[in-house]
């Protein structure tokens, strides 16, 4: 069905490439099934595989109630997001009326377990899972942007006199189904559509080091969707994002090599990089992406995942209260360490992407460990800073900076060894060094403070994941002893009868999440 409506509907799908269903392995007693794009060749780079006319795809400005729709859609991306989930919960329930029942016939059947939706209450495995969380970053992320409350709250005020005026009969679970899809499979298409359904791009699966993407003219009139010149030209443009709500929206490129006579106002998947026979072909919903960010809004997670990172506070950091002007002074003065740190470009340290409020202005620092185990400029700022200040009477913003600027330079010009004979770390200078360091072993009690609160700060946040004993109920508990029975009783490594009791033992090592 989904085949015969693409081909209906003006989407063409190069022969190179198959759309073909698959059973994706899981821990639950149910398998997974999905669609998956496959090739059937060799594919070259920058090779056009699907061409999809934006008048195929699902957004709010082509909906059957595009004009009620349009007004909820405002600047913020959480608020697109849930009125395209409106829009396709409209199309869901028109059933075969909709011009897209061809295509949704091919979506997930059931709600798309992202964390984001994870219920506190009852027992569903979302909730069970959701206390597994506590001291991660996905409660971090969940505590940040509570889309649940969002969206029972513009389910409330916006959605459900809209469908009751249109008398479309629907629940709120039926809302909670559709954002699933929305945020698990949506694109960010261009200035007049915005967050949209892309059909058959939303086919590819993800990985890191993916071999094809999405292209589209971004700037079109963002009143009509006109490509080519319109009335509206005259008017003030609107600035808008080429970043995609899956995947990063690259513009149109003249290089690709177009497989399909007809390349007006389309999105295009095109190859960038060369493809096997027999390779599933794969799609990056957005580069650097950490498994805490999957799961919460993808669903899923990637073992291995370069892109993880762990992160604290200011508060877990420095935990004794600081008086309002402190606070700006303490930050005033990592910011201009960590300027210090970015000028030098130290090869230790690393540099994180700083997220973005909605308003486009950085948030707060991010002090973090990457998955490398490499400290982030902001941690590593803020720690030499916090060691600085303990030998300052007073809080003298220009002579920490000072101080601090000078210990990054020092570190800049020397090297670190290891004493394997006296066992301590000793601070070499480095043949290619200039002579006038001799202020170098100062630069050393900083270093061992930063990574002593280093080591502190990581085994606080492995104490604080996940339940305790006492938290643990009889589910937890359950799903820890879970040891199939043919395990129990058999011989060890060294061949000898191995009791139930020493095999349960070795179960619960496993979880060190639980701590007794």
């Amino acid at each position: 069905m989904l085949l015969d409506w693409c081909s209906t509907n003006g989407i063409k799908i190069d022969s190179n490439i198959a759309l073909v269903d698959t059973i994706r392995s899981s821990d639950s007693e149910a398998a997974i099934q999905g669609i998956a794009v496959m090739s059937k060749s060799s594919i070259s780079p920058l090779t056009t595989l699907v061409q999809i006319p934006k008048s195929a795809i699902l957004s709010v400005r082509s909906c059957r109630l595009s004009s009620a729709l349009d007004s909820l859609s405002d600047q913020m991306e959480e608020q697109q997001s849930m009125a395209l989930a409106l829009a396709l919960l409209i199309e869901i329930k028109s059933g075969g009326l909709s011009r897209w029942h061809g295509y949704m016939q091919s979506l997930p059947p059931s709600t798309v377990q992202i964390a984001a939706l994870w219920e506190m209450e009852g027992g569903c495995d979302g909730g069970h899972a959701l206390r597994w969380c506590k001291g991660t970053e996905v409660e971090k992320i969940l505590v940040r942007e509570h889309i649940e409350n969002s969206l029972t709250e513009f389910w409330t005020n916006a959605a459900q006199p809209l469908l009751s005026t249109a008398n479309i009969q629907a629940e709120y679970g039926d809302m909670r189904y559709a954002y699933s899809l929305v945020s698990s499979r949506a694109f960010y298409v261009d200035a007049y559509h915005g967050i949209s359904m892309v059909p058959i791009a939303d086919a590819f699966n993800h990985i890191e080091e993916n071999q094809i993407h999405l292209e589209t003219d971004y700037d079109v009139c963002s009143t009509c969707g006109s490509l080519d010149v319109c009335e509206h030209d005259e008017e003030e443009p609107i600035e808008g994002s080429n970043q995609g709500q899956k995947g990063t929206l690259k513009p149109r490129t003249s290089q690709a090599q177009h497989r399909f006579t007809d390349d007006s106002d389309m999105c295009e998947m095109v190859t960038n990089a060369p493809i096997k026979l027999g390779d599933e072909v794969f799609n990056c919903y957005d580069s650097g992406l950490p498994n805490a960010q999957l799961l919460c809004h993808y669903g899923f997670l990637l073992e291995g995942n370069s892109n993880d990172l762990v992160t604290w506070s200011l508060d877990e950091i420095i935990p004794i209260p600081l008086a309002r002007h402190q606070h700006a002074e303490l930050l005033s003065i990592v910011r201009a360490c960590v300027h210090q740190l970015l000028s030098h470009k130290l090869d230790i340290l690393y540099n994180p992407p700083v997220p973005t409020s909605s308003t486009g202005k950085p948030v707060e620092l991010v002090f973090g460990v990457n998955a490398e185990g490499t400290l982030s400029t902001h941690l590593f700022s803020l720690l030499l800073v916090a060691s600085v200040m303990r030998q300052q009477d007073v809080w003298d913003v220009d002579s920490i900076t000072r101080l601090c600027t000078n210990i990054v330079l020092i570190i800049q010009e020397v090297g670190y060894s290891v004493d394997e004979r006296g066992g301590h770390n000793d601070m070499v200078v480095e043949d290619s060094a200039p002579p006038n360091i001799a202020h170098a072993p100062n630069a050393l009690p900083f270093l061992r403070r930063i990574c002593t609160a280093v080591q502190n700060l990581c085994a606080d946040k492995i104490i604080g994941i996940g339940l305790n004993a006492t938290e643990a109920d009889e589910k937890d508990w359950g799903d820890i002893l879970d040891v199939e029975y043919s395990t129990l009783g058999q011989q060890n490594e060294d061949g000898d009868h191995q009791s139930s009791v020493e095999t349960i033992l070795k179960e619960i090592g496993r979880h060190p999440g639980l701590k007794l």
